[in-house]
């Protein structure tokens, strides 16, 4: 913060001054009206006049009379002896020098006005530091009360103690700044992990990249990695993320993780040469264009298609009977099969059932999409079944709770994500929830809640400055706001990942 002289009495001209170029008036000397000399050039210190013998003249002596200043000047019309100059007005001389002759007024009000400005930036430093500690310290007062056991003697003091200084720090808002009703700016431990939570990476439109970008930003200022949760099956999840890193859109050492990567047990360090069924009366055909290879049997009959990413990369092989497709496999880029399709024999082709792998081949997941059949089954590594789930989201809610959310975890998520109302409805949910507020005139209702007295959410990142004043001004509990960097959005097209297949 810039810092500003201070302006002293010292400064200032001192009464008896000698006017500068004017001298007393007797009656015995010169005419009444000297011309205006300036004794000191500029750059020039002013020099004491050498003392002069008094001259004695028996003519009474007339009260001294003063010249009137030169038009655009100003002087101290009080007498003074030529004798000598105080040191008040040197200074005066060499600050009027370097000022540019102004008048001591001026020089006097620019101070006041530079001393102003100085308090405006330290009250704004002060503001800053007392959001800064309010924030911390209401953080830890939060991880201390968490736990709703009965708290012990030590234990209690500690929050105590926590609360203390919070009010300490409230007293001294109300102080300075009137009120302590000031939003407090999110707090970012260093030691927390933090996650960035939403169904997908693929197809990311225009304003994800957007808010991906101010994330970034907003995280590297920090030097906090912001880590990438995903729930969707991606089986070319890590060209997906290589494109995004890429394209800048992820911090620097971030983590990405992923449900069904992680419940295949995914190792990208073990790699597989996969194993195509091809017997010797079998031929090939490529097809350049979509870059997949057609395989028939003796009769000339279709029976695989297999496509490919890339030169070698197998994508899927699709199985075929009666020209009519039957099942799919779903390669990773380590080249194992991490799904299987069946598809009903019939023209539609419709999808009947999902297998899932894990790396070793054993099966983890089966997805039915038969009436009257469960729809996901959990099954453990010696093909037990571990749980049954009815939908996608009961699926992933497990999955969170169970492999994902600790007291160490922070999670942001977008307010118009499909998972943000379902995360608020988990009961004694021991992880810190930061919704992502994008527009919150477009999404009164979210808004609303956040602001309630019973809302589980404690702060708030928004992408507006008047969102942060509405939810300050009109909030009826603390809610800690953080505005995130302004990114412009870019309408592009809607894969966004450099050609990487949807599977």
């Amino acid at each position: 913060m810039a810092l500003f002289g201070k302006h002293t009495a010292a400064d200032d001209p001192a009464q008896g001054a000698t006017p500068l170029g004017l001298a007393p008036k007797s009656a015995t000397s010169g005419p009444l009206f000297k011309p205006q000399v300036d004794p000191y050039p500029k750059g020039a210190e002013p020099v004491e006049p050498a003392p002069q013998a008094p001259v004695a003249d028996p003519t009474p002596v007339a009260a001294p009379a003063f010249s009137q200043p030169a038009p655009g000047r100003q002087y101290d019309q009080t007498p003074s002896s030529p004798k000598s100059y105080p040191k008040t007005t040197r200074a005066a001389l060499r600050r009027n020098q370097y000022l540019g002759n102004q008048d001591p007024w001026q020089v006097t009000q620019q101070n006041l006005l530079d001393l102003q400005e100085q308090i405006t930036q330290t009250k704004a430093q002060l503001r800053q530091e007392l959001l800064d500690q309010r924030s911390c310290l209401r953080h830890d007062w939060r991880q201390q009360t968490a736990d709703l056991t009965p708290a012990s003697p030590e234990h209690q003091a500690t929050v105590d103690k926590l609360q203390q200084q919070i009010d300490t720090l409230n007293e001294a808002l109300i102080k300075w700044f009137g009120t302590q009703k000031i939003a407090n700016h999110v707090y970012f431990n260093k030691k927390r992990h933090y996650f960035l939570l939403d169904t997908t990476l693929r197809d990311l439109s225009g304003a994800q990249r957007a808010l991906f970008k101010s994330l970034r930003g907003f995280f590297q200022g920090m030097q906090i990695p912001l880590s990438q949760l995903s729930t969707d099956f991606d089986a070319n999840l890590a060209s997906r993320v290589q494109q995004l890193a890429q394209d800048k859109l992820l911090t620097p050492k971030a983590a990405v993780l992923n449900q069904y990567r992680d419940l295949q047990e995914l190792d990208d360090t073990v790699k597989f040469k996969p194993d195509i069924p091809l017997s010797a009366e079998m031929t090939k055909e490529h097809d350049d264009e979509h870059n997949l290879d057609k395989v028939y049997d003796g009769n000339q009959q279709l029976v695989m298609v297999i496509a490919y990413l890339g030169d070698q990369q197998i994508q899927t092989i699709a199985h075929y009977r009666a020209d009519r497709m039957i099942s799919r496999d779903i390669f990773d880029a380590n080249g194992a099969v991490s799904s299987t399709q069946y598809f009903e024999q019939s023209s539609n082709e419709r999808l009947l059932r999902e297998n899932f792998y894990r790396q070793d081949g054993s099966l983890v997941l089966i997805k039915s999409y038969q009436e009257n059949e469960p729809y996901i089954q959990l099954l453990s590594r010696s093909n037990v079944l571990m749980a049954v789930f009815n939908s996608e989201l009961e699926l992933t809610l497990w999955w969170l709770r169970h492999d994902v959310f600790n007291s160490e975890t922070s999670i942001l998520i977008p307010t118009d994500s499909p998972l943000y109302q379902p995360l608020l409805d988990i009961e004694d949910l021991k992880v810190e929830i930061i919704p992502i507020l994008a527009d919150y005139q477009a999404h009164d209702d979210i808004t609303s809640q956040l602001m309630t007295l019973d809302s589980p959410i404690d702060s708030v990142l928004v992408t507006q400055q008047d969102a942060k004043t509405y939810l300050e001004t009109q909030t009826q509990r603390e809610l800690d706001v953080s505005v995130l960097p302004e990114v412009p959005v870019v309408d592009e097209a809607a894969n966004q990942t450099g050609g990487v297949p949807k599977f």
